[in-house]
């Protein structure tokens, strides 16, 4: 589960890196769904943007992962119990992008294969008021999936991004975040 986790960081991190997102006040605060006990601090007033991807060496690899992954989601705020988000399975697959391909010299990473391919999943932008909101995420993976991470190394260090087969076994369970806007 630490290696699903920290693939699924790496993905958010190289897609702000492929697409030059910085930091600055003003713009949305990324909220990656699968960061479970994770607390997103946001000023009163700045978006939230509730998204994460899944990236793999192959397209065949990302169209699997996507044909065996559900979830829902739901954002609530604790304090007055109203909804902000809710999706379930059917809605939440809907926003999965069309699968990209990259590069991954471009992010940092040394692979067997030049080329990675990513699909993005769109949680939406909200701008919330004052107050501590959670969003969880009911998830469920039906068959093993392989994203061949094992094939990849840091440019930098070298050191391998997973040991092989760097495959997630069918497995199910739920992530909660807090988001807390003061």
């Amino acid at each position: 589960m630490k290696k699903f986790l920290l693939s699924l960081l790496v993905v958010a991190l190289l897609a702000m890196t492929v697409a030059g997102v910085v930091s600055a006040q003003g713009d949305p605060v990324d909220v990656w769904p699968f960061e479970d006990g994770a607390t997103f601090n946001v000023a009163e007033g700045d978006s939230i943007h509730i998204w994460w991807g899944w990236l793999a060496t192959t397209r065949g690899l990302v169209r699997t992962y996507l044909n065996a992954w559900t979830a829902s989601y739901q954002l609530t705020n604790v304090d007055t119990g109203q909804v902000w988000l809710s999706l379930d399975p059917a809605q939440a697959h809907a926003r999965w992008s069309p699968i990209m391909r990259l590069t991954p010299a471009d992010v940092g990473l040394v692979c067997a294969s030049p080329f990675h391919y990513v699909s993005d999943w769109e949680g939406g932008e909200f701008q919330l008021p004052a107050g501590t909101y959670e969003l969880v995420t009911v998830w469920s993976q039906s068959r093993p999936v392989n994203d061949g991470w094992h094939t990849c190394a840091d440019a930098v260090t070298g050191e391998p991004m997973a040991s092989p087969p760097s495959l997630y076994r069918p497995e199910s369970g739920d992530w909660t975040v807090t988001i807390i806007v003061e």
